[in-house]
């Protein structure tokens, strides 16, 4: 039963409708053959198991799978009912194994969280699903603290709170264990190594879905949370080893190079509590307290460095678990800055030329980030109209700026991926203001949308004719 052809497998509940179909045509036809939807095959989930079926010859096999690759291998004809089984006992025992590595994840991070500070700390421990191979220099080898072989599988780090006293960790998987060594203070090379790795992978969709990056924040020494984290977020991790290597290398007093930084002006700012009040809106349930690192002083004063970009910015703290766990600062664009605004930030600032950190600096708000109701109703708007005018073939560019400022405020930045599920969200929430309107202008406004999530403008003279 072995097949070669690529024929479209069915999923989910159509999947379900067409098995029940072709069952009863047999039931019908009085015979040993199923007539109904010849050459369908699909497979759907039945709790606790794939059900897969294949009627290529109206003779309807019928199978089930332990999970959906099984499943999806056997439609599509690449392996028997035998070797899918085989298949299937190799990854429920790699499941077990990635079981045993979140445990395990969990361990070296209480264990670290107690030698770096007393059990004291909200240190946050980075894991990567696969060993990446890293070469330490002969200057990193010999120094005091070195306890590695020329070549580590490396499997992540340790970044505590503590930085009287440095106690960042390398975690290496040596063997069939997980060990954790200190990292040197001369470790140049092993940052630009595992930014490299993660900016490759952050590049590249494919390899980013088989290599996750996982986040544990420790927050006490009881209390864990494991995230996993998808390309958008591989900043998080950049940041922090950014971060850390400044530390450790200017309080050993040693020069070094800056490694590639964001795109953003990015600045050690202090907030107070003023800036913080709560934004108000619709479903801010989840993010309306900030987040656990945010900690004033007795002054009411939090020191945080951030990124900034025109009319939003975003800290670079390497505590965040995802978007929501950011502080963001939100504020007017340069071009909404009227006469009289840019007189005031003139008169703060003291400077003539005014940036988005000048506009932050007078205008700034701050909260979890999230993208601000009135950005959102903006968006809602610009994509309503685009859709309802007869004459538009495209989004307007001031249309683009509306829609493309809404994603990035809500954390979308330089994520084709979350765009695209801002966008649908975005859609979903405006297709009451569509129901008269032609299916075909509704689907013309979709696809520009996928296309504005992977960065492409359309040409006006090619869009729908209407």
């Amino acid at each position: 039963m072995v097949r070669s052809d690529e024929t479209d497998i069915l999923t989910g509940k159509e999947a379900q409708r067409v098995l029940g179909e072709i069952l009863e045509s047999e039931r019908r036809s009085r015979s040993l053959t199923y007539p109904a939807h010849t050459g369908a095959r699909g497979f759907f989930y039945e709790k606790p198991k794939f059900v897969a079926f294949d009627n290529s010859s109206n003779d309807c096999w019928v199978e089930e799978f332990k999970t959906e690759i099984g499943a999806r291998k056997w439609c599509r004809g690449l392996l028997s009912t035998d070797e899918v089984n085989e298949l299937e006992k190799g990854i429920m025992r790699d499941r077990q194994r990635s079981r045993e590595f979140r445990k395990e994840c969990r361990d070296i991070a209480r264990q670290l969280n107690g030698r770096a500070s007393g059990g004291d700390s909200d240190g946050v421990a980075y894991f990567v699903d696969k060993p990446i191979i890293v070469s330490f220099t002969e200057d990193e080898l010999s120094d005091w603290t070195n306890r590695f072989s020329d070549e580590e599988k490396v499997l992540g780090a340790y970044f505590s709170d503590n930085r009287i006293v440095p106690a960042d960790f390398v975690i290496l998987q040596r063997d069939n264990r997980i060990d954790a060594e200190q990292m040197p203070l001369n470790c140049l090379s092993f940052y630009s190594q595992l930014a490299s790795v993660m900016k490759t992978l952050a590049d590249d969709p494919i390899r980013a879905k088989s290599h996750s990056v996982r986040v544990m924040d420790n927050d006490s020494s009881t209390n864990f949370t494991l995230a996993e984290v998808g390309s958008p977020h591989f900043e998080n991790f950049l940041h922090a080893l950014e971060y850390s290597r400044r530390q450790l290398l200017s309080k050993a007093g040693v020069s070094f190079s800056e490694l590639d930084c964001p795109k953003g002006y990015v600045s050690n700012i202090l907030l107070n509590k003023g800036s913080f009040p709560v934004l108000s809106g619709k479903g801010l349930s989840e993010v309306d307290s900030l987040p656990p690192y945010v900690k004033f002083d007795e002054n009411g004063e939090f020191s945080i460095e951030m990124e900034f970009h025109d009319g939003f910015a975003y800290d670079t703290n390497p505590h965040g678990l995802g978007f929501y766990d950011r502080v963001a600062l939100y504020y007017p664009t340069i071009e909404e800055c009227d006469r009289y605004m840019q007189k005031c930030i003139r008169d703060y600032t003291g400077r003539d030329e005014i940036t988005p950190f000048d506009v932050a600096l007078k205008y700034g708000q701050a909260s979890r980030m999230r993208c601000p109701d009135y950005r959102y109703e903006e968006a809602k708007k610009a994509l309503v109209e685009r859709t309802t005018d007869p004459s538009a073939r495209a989004f307007s560019p001031e249309q683009i700026k509306t829609l493309e400022l809404a994603a990035n405020s809500g954390g979308y930045y330089d994520s084709p991926n979350g765009k695209d599920f801002f966008y649908d969200v975005l859609y979903c929430n405006s297709e009451s203001e569509l129901k008269n309107i032609p299916d075909a202008w509704k689907a013309d406004t979709k696809a520009e949308l996928r296309e504005l999530a992977r960065g492409e403008v359309r040409d006006m003279s090619v869009g729908l004719h209407r």
